[in-house]
């Protein structure tokens, strides 16, 4: 592995330097150098797969390497073995991940179908596994009906984010339970309860294609008809409408050509077409002025009355 790296990286360095030295290039497994001034390197020369190799531009055969240095060698040596160990470290790193087996795991005969969108909160007492093992929410008791909207106001670090991570069990509880529809959320299929919750960050992220393409992952089947409804409760419509090439626009990647709030606008859109039986909004219009905002409300109330709605926010 070593050796190829080695090749490829050195061979063709020496192509940028005699391409333009008055010499040609000889590319095969029948081109070798017989001998080599560098001295101590001949060894090292032998070991490696001779892909590239120069010859004078005249009629002699004399395939030598001129006026290369051993500065150079240990240059590209060296770049090499960084590379190598880098990427060795790098691969250790990604076969861990990749290893990883998640705690969170559906049970044997597990639930597949969440009858409606109520949410109970029976005295839940939550910490970080990894964290100092302090609890960050102590003794939570919450109760909230199917189709009601609910807002959680309060500072930074004050576990509002980590409270609506628990129904969709991102995190099992320490003490306690969560429950949606009646039922432990221990008890659901993973899959099947987290397709019923949609939830918006307030760091969204889009992906590189078309609006339709990144509203769809929220639904890959859904119409054109469909993905523009919830553009239009998103009150992502009118932007959308004023880009030439409308719902085909391209969004590069991450979202960088469109603003902050028309990101938000379009996250949410995506999480409706999902048709969850709980939405939660994490601070997820916070790039949205006041007027957009209470028109996006007004649509949920109007339009989609049988779905919980949790709104996280730092301001009334």
């Amino acid at each position: 592995y070593c050796s190829a790296i080695v090749s490829e990286l050195f061979w063709k360095k020496i192509a940028n330097i005699y391409s333009n030295n008055n010499y040609d290039l000889v590319v095969g497994n029948e081109a070798f150098i017989d001998s080599c001034s560098w001295g101590y390197c001949d060894d090292l020369l032998n070991k490696i797969d001779k892909k590239y190799c120069y010859r004078p531009k005249t009629n002699t055969y004399d395939y030598q390497l001129r006026n290369y240095t051993t500065s150079h060698v240990h240059m590209m040596l060296s770049m090499a073995f960084v590379m190598i160990t880098m990427s060795l470290a790098s691969g250790r790193r990604i076969a861990e991940v990749i290893n990883e087996q998640s705690d969170l795991v559906s049970p044997q005969e597990a639930l597949t179908e969440v009858k409606d969108g109520s949410i109970d909160f029976n005295h839940v007492v939550f910490s970080y596994k990894h964290g100092s093992g302090e609890a960050v929410l102590k003794d939570v008791d919450l109760h909230i009906k199917s189709g009601q909207t609910i807002g959680i106001i309060g500072g930074t670090g004050s576990a509002k984010s980590t409270l609506v991570q628990l129904i969709p069990r991102l995190y099992d509880v320490t003490e306690g339970c969560v429950k949606v529809g009646g039922v432990d959320v221990r008890d659901y299929n993973l899959e099947a309860l987290r397709d019923q919750v949609s939830m918006v960050l307030q760091k969204n992220v889009l992906f590189t294609g078309t609006i339709y393409d990144n509203i769809r992952w929220g639904d890959e089947n859904a119409s054109d008809e469909e993905v523009q409804r919830m553009c239009k409760l998103a009150q992502a419509d009118g932007f959308v409408n004023e880009f030439p090439a409308g719902y085909n626009t391209q969004i590069v990647q991450g979202g960088n050509n469109v603003s902050g709030g028309q990101k938000q606008r379009l996250c949410i859109a995506r999480a409706l077409l999902k048709k969850p039986k709980i939405l939660i909004l994490d601070d997820s219009t916070s790039a949205v002025d006041t007027k957009t905002d209470a028109l996006i409300r007004k649509a949920f109330r109007e339009e989609i009355p049988n779905t919980t709605k949790i709104i996280i926010a730092q301001r009334v």
